[in-house]
């Protein structure tokens, strides 16, 4: 997956140059080290996907809508807490790819 991320940023970047992988991905260099913002990436992503598993495969929430709340309140915690360290993709794969290339 990595692998095809950076790929896929190489790609990215020679379409449509840096802009274009400097849109969503970055690392703030002047207050962070990368391995940080990798490391808020994994942090964030296990989160979510945690969160998500238990909200949308435990037989409980059956015909719940809360769930959906949830997984956004999630999200926006994320972005919250980690948009100005990494750019907040909460995926680890797609932001390495980004910031590789």
């Amino acid at each position: 997956q990595f692998v095809g991320a950076i790929t896929g940023g190489f790609f990215a970047a020679i379409i449509g140059g840096k802009t274009v992988c400097m849109a969503h991905t970055f690392v703030d260099t002047d207050n962070y080290a990368p391995y940080q913002a990798l490391l808020a990436e994994f942090l964030f992503c296990a989160i979510w996907v945690s969160l998500h598993l238990h909200m949308t495969a435990d037989k409980r929430t059956d015909g719940d809508q809360y769930y959906g709340v949830a997984i956004g309140a999630c999200m926006f915690i994320s972005m919250v807490c980690i948009a100005d360290i990494s750019g907040s993709a909460i995926n680890p794969s797609l932001w390495l790819g980004t910031v590789v290339s």
